[in-house]
């Protein structure tokens, strides 16, 4: 419909304005009313969405505390199996003392071999196999005091890196 001319006139009257109108605004409130809606179930699928993240995260968190509360049981266990080993073993001072006596249990028994020779003129015949035995013994001495020097010394260098393994362990 036109506008009013002077011939015509306008189809257009303030009720009908008013209906347009009344329309217009009622099809704008379905459509606030519809964005409403969706707006409050996207908050709420937000929300679930939010609630499971946080429930995960407690769990996740949990299970982390649990992981790193075993560690701890782990390392103290090592930590008390490496002291408990430690405790047991004979340390370097002893063991060199021990060393020292041995040797000079040997150097006693050589000197005291040399004297009771010295003694001797003419002794039995056995006396010669004797020596031989007792040279073999002293030789043999010096290879235990020699390969016992070594075990000490391997022993002292594994309890080393095991000392280091428990501190990498401890610290990593």
């Amino acid at each position: 419909m036109s506008g009013e001319t002077g011939s015509d006139v306008s189809g257009w009257t303030p009720d009908t304005l008013k209906v347009l109108e009344d329309e217009k605004i009622a099809a704008l409130e379905r459509l606030v009313t519809a964005e409403i809606r969706r707006l409050e179930e996207q908050t709420e699928a937000i929300n679930r969405l939010i609630s499971t993240l946080s429930e995960e995260r407690v769990r996740a968190q949990e299970k982390f505390e649990a992981t790193v509360r075993d560690g701890f049981v782990k390392q103290n266990e090592f930590r008390g199996s490496l002291d408990d080993l430690g405790k047991q073993m004979q340390t370097r001072r002893e063991a060199e003392i021990a060393l020292a006596a041995s040797q000079a249990r040997t150097e006693e028994q050589g000197r005291q071999i040399a004297e009771l020779r010295s003694r001797l003129d003419i002794g039995p015949s056995a006396i010669p196999s004797l020596q031989a035995y007792q040279q073999h013994q002293t030789g043999r001495q010096a290879g235990i005091g020699a390969s016992l020097a070594v075990i000490v010394t391997a022993v002292f260098v594994a309890a080393a890196l095991v000392g280091l393994i428990a501190t990498l362990v401890a610290h990593g």
